[in-house]
């Protein structure tokens, strides 16, 4: 996608993705008015087909680092893996759930075992074995 850019927007994009925090700071640098630089951008991001700074670095670093061409080779790899995962804090939150529920239990038989067996309340009482 960035091949259809010209070495001048180019300029705008890497201070854009490399650090500039404001246009006013980019026309500082080139030595242009923060009008032009916004009409720069607002050409680039209609150009790429997006509208913000965040899909500007997703872009760039995508072709910058070869990551699209990775991605497509290991998809199925990357959402097996986002799968599994998603399987495993499942699974974690469903296990906490039943360890509450066991643990009430417990305490529950415990309360009505001491209150059957008029025990006083000062002593403490612990059923192993359930």
């Amino acid at each position: 996608m960035l091949e259809t850019l010209s070495k001048t927007e180019m300029t705008y994009v890497n201070h854009v993705v490399l650090g500039c925090k404001s246009r006013k700071q980019i026309a500082d640098l080139i030595n242009r008015s923060a009008e032009t630089v916004s009409n720069q951008l607002k050409n680039i991001y209609r150009k790429l087909g997006i509208n913000s700074v965040a899909e500007l670095c997703q872009i760039f670093y995508t072709e910058i680092f070869n990551l699209k061409d990775q991605i497509e080779i290991h998809k199925k790899e990357i959402s097996k893996t986002l799968l599994l995962f998603s399987l495993i804090c499942i699974s974690s939150i469903f296990e906490h759930q039943d360890f509450l529920r066991v643990r009430r239990t417990r305490k529950k038989d415990e309360t009505e075992f001491a209150e059957s067996a008029d025990i006083p309340s000062s002593y403490t009482v612990t059923v192993h074995g359930k």
